[in-house]
Parts: C-alpha cells; sequence; structure tokens
C-alpha cells in the first residue's frame, strides 16, 4: 500500500475481496471481519422398545429417517444492501454506494466493513470531516483493527496530516509488527516527509517478511537512492523488476541509478525498458 492507498475491509480484510476501496474493506483479511451463520440441526435417537415376541419372530425395524436437506440461509437485509453498495461502487457510481452504505447503517450501525467503505467513499468524493466521522465511529468499535487504522493513515496522509497518520500507523505495527501492508506504508510517509534514510530499516523489514512483494523493492530502491546508496538501491530496483516485469517506474529508477553508477549501456537498457512498460 502507498502512502495514499487504502485496503478495503470487505477485502475481507475486515474484508471479501482487502488487506487490507478492499485483510477490510477486498478491517481482512486479512484479518476477516465476516459472519459465518450456521445451521445446526437436531436429530431425536428414538430407543428401540423390546417387544414381548416369540423367539423366532424378529420386530420390523422402523425406516430410517430422511437426511435433512441443508438450505443456504436467505440473505439479510443488511446483506443485500451491502452487496448492492459493492456492485454500485464496483460499476463506478460512488455516491449510489455511499446512500447504500447509508442506508444499510441505519439499519445496523455496527457493520464494520460497510463504515470503513463509507469512510472511503467519502474521502474518495472530498468529504475529509465525513470520512474521519466515520473511521472514528469504526475504530471506537474495533480498537485495534490493523485495517481500520491504516486506511484512516491513509487517507490522514492524503490530506496532508503527516503527524496523525504516523500516530495510527505506529499503532497499527504496535499492534502487528510484522504486518507488511503497515510497513511499506509507514515507510512510504517517512519518504513523502523526506526521511528517506528512516525508510529503509521498515521496507527492509517488509521484503524480509514478503520477498514476493515488488511494490516494496520499488520503494526501498527510492530510499536508497535518495540516501545516496546507489548500489543498494540498484539492487532493490532489479528485484523490483524481475518480479513485475511491467513495472515501469521500477525500470525508469534503476536506469537512473545505473546512470548516477557510470553504468551507461546497462542504463539506456533500463531506461528503454521503463518506455515499453509505460506503453503497455
Amino acid at each position: 500500500m502507498d502512502g495514499g492507498s487504502s485496503r478495503d475491509v470487505s477485502v475481507d480484510a475486515v474484508g471479501d475481496d482487502a488487506r487490507r476501496v478492499a485483510r477490510a474493506a477486498e478491517p481482512g483479511a486479512g484479518r476477516a471481519i465476516g459472519r459465518d451463520v450456521q445451521r445446526a440441526v437436531d436429530r431425536e435417537v428414538e430407543r428401540e422398545v423390546a417387544l414381548d415376541l416369540p423367539r423366532d419372530v424378529a420386530p420390523v425395524a422402523e425406516p430410517a429417517p430422511a437426511p435433512a436437506i441443508a438450505t443456504a440461509p436467505e440473505p439479510t437485509p443488511t446483506d443485500a444492501l451491502y452487496a448492492k453498495a459493492r456492485t454500485a461502487a464496483g460499476r463506478g457510481d460512488l455516491k449510489g454506494a455511499r446512500r447504500t452504505y447509508q442506508e444499510l447503517l441505519a439499519i445496523d450501525g455496527t457493520h464494520i466493513k460497510a463504515r470503513n467503505n463509507l469512510a472511503l467513499l467519502h474521502a474518495e468524493l472530498g468529504d475529509l470531516e465525513a470520512a474521519l466521522s466515520q473511521f472514528a465511529a469504526a475504530i471506537e468499535r474495533q480498537p485495534e483493527n490493523v485495517t481500520l487504522l491504516g486506511n484512516r493513515a491513509a487517507v490522514l496522509a492524503g490530506a496532508n496530516r503527516y503527524d496523525a497518520a504516523e500516530s495510527d500507523l505506529k499503532r497499527a505495527l504496535k499492534l502487528a509488527p510484522d504486518d507488511v501492508e503497515a510497513l511499506v506504508q509507514f515507510a512510504v510517509l517517512r519518504s513523502r516527509r523526506a526521511r528517506w534514510a528512516d525508510a529503509i530499516e521498515p521496507l527492509q523489514r517488509a521484503v524480509a517478511i514478503d520477498p514476493g512483494n515488488a511494490q516494496a523493492f520499488f520503494h526501498l530502491g527510492e530510499a536508497f537512492n535518495q540516501a545516496e546508496r546507489f548500489v543498494d538501491a540498484a539492487e532493490a530496483f532489479r528485484e523490483a523488476v524481475r518480479l513485475a516485469p511491467h513495472h515501469w517506474r521500477a525500470h525508469k529508477g534503476l536506469g537512473n541509478v545505473l546512470d548516477r553508477l557510470g553504468r551507461a549501456d546497462e542504463a539506456t537498457v533500463a531506461h528503454r525498458a521503463a518506455r515499453a512498460a509505460q506503453q503497455r
């Protein structure tokens, strides 16, 4: 997650899509905040009654009861509204999705995924204070939900409220020190504040935990480059383009670093790859 990105708690990040507009909503996860409805079927066990019958007459066995047929539970009104809102958001009708989430929350104010997604929609539609109000209500109910904290931090960072965003991310990482998304988000926030050297350590932790995370390697390359650790930067950018060959910014970063290392031929190849990837 970049500094301005967010996780959909329906990711089932609290989410059913992440984490994690989706570990959660795509608070989930993970990290999933879902409700699994299970129906128990009670079965009566009848005891056979011994009959005083002659020795050569056996009791007739009663037919076994037919097995119960499991049926899927009917969707609740809130389930239907949640699906409707997600469909509207998926087709780009953000205002319609917002209205539907508001209708859902009027019925069930405890629906964390809906509240998270409503907050993200408010932010997307430019209503920062409404977004923060929804996040506050959700976090009051689930103060240890790392996805909610990360999503609020992303919205705060997008509004240049860096101190508040950093506070949320520190709180998230205290709860989940190995959360890769939070580590990357925290590092990107430090980078946006020109604290490049301070961004390196959380990014190194992130790629150690998730060595397949191309975006984390890209940000690590950026941090190394700005800290003038060019050899380390080139290595990180190379890993990013290996994992994500069409990541044009990583190709461009690699080309810039190779230029600074005086490796002009290799830099030319990287810049050419950046242009090709950007045109895809």
